[in-house]
C-alpha cells in the first residue's frame, strides 16, 4: 500500500483515509525548544563526575550518549534528590537550532545545568535509569552507549552520576538533548 502527498499536505492512504503528515521534534527544533549540552570528562580512579538538571517545565527526553576512550564507568540519573556533593559549576548548553530565521520573540529555557566532581552519595531520590559503559580494548578505539528514545519527563531537578570502575582515568564525553514544552 502506498501513501500519497496531497497538495494540501495531507496523505491520502488508500483503504484508511486521510491524515496529516507528521515529522516527529521538528516543531520543536524550528521553534528553537531543542537544546543540547555536553560535557568532557577525566575522572580519576573511584571518582564521578556530577551532572544536575534543574527544570521548570515539561520536557521530552530525545538522547543522551556517553562515549568512553578509557575505563569503566556506571551512570545512573536519580529524582527527587534531598541533598548531593557540591560544590556545582554552571555548565553550558546551547539550542539546537542556531540558524538566524528563528521565530521572535525567542523560547526562554526553564534549564539550569551544574557540573561538580565531589564524591558522594546523594540523599533521598529514586535511581530512574542506568547505564554501564566499558572502553574498547584495543588502542585508539572508544565505546559509545546510547540511553534512547523519547521520553516525556516532568518538571524537577535531576542528577546525572558518573562514577569511575576503572583502574585507570575514565576520559570521555556525556552529552544529551532534549526538548522543552509550553
Amino acid at each position: 500500500m502506498t501513501a500519497v502527498l496531497g497538495a494540501n499536505g495531507w496523505l491520502n492512504d488508500p483503504g484508511s483515509g486521510s491524515r496529516l503528515r507528521v515529522d516527529e521534534g521538528s516543531m520543536g527544533f524550528y521553534a528553537g525548544r531543542e537544546f543540547r549540552m555536553f560535557v568532557e570528562f577525566d575522572i580519576p580512579p573511584n571518582g564521578e563526575l556530577w551532572v544536575r538538571h534543574t527544570i521548570t517545565k515539561n520536557f521530552i527526553l530525545h538522547d543522551q550518549r556517553i562515549v568512553l576512550e578509557s575505563s569503566t564507568v556506571r551512570w545512573t540519573a536519580n529524582a527527587a534528590v534531598s541533598s548531593s556533593p557540591g560544590p556545582w559549576t554552571a555548565a553550558t548548553f546551547r539550542r539546537r537550532n542556531q540558524m538566524t530565521d528563528q521565530k521572535q520573540p525567542m523560547f526562554v529555557s526553564g534549564s539550569t545545568i551544574e557540573t561538580s566532581t565531589t564524591t558522594g552519595a546523594a540523599t533521598g531520590g529514586i535511581v530512574v535509569d542506568a547505564m554501564r559503559v566499558a572502553a574498547g580494548n584495543g588502542a585508539g578505539s572508544s565505546s559509545n552507549t546510547q540511553n534512547a528514545g523519547l521520553r516525556g519527563l516532568a518538571p524537577n531537578v535531576y542528577h546525572a552520576r558518573i562514577q569511575n570502575l576503572g583502574a585507570q582515568n575514565a576520559v570521555g564525553v556525556y552529552d544529551w538533548w532534549w526538548e522543552e514544552r509550553e
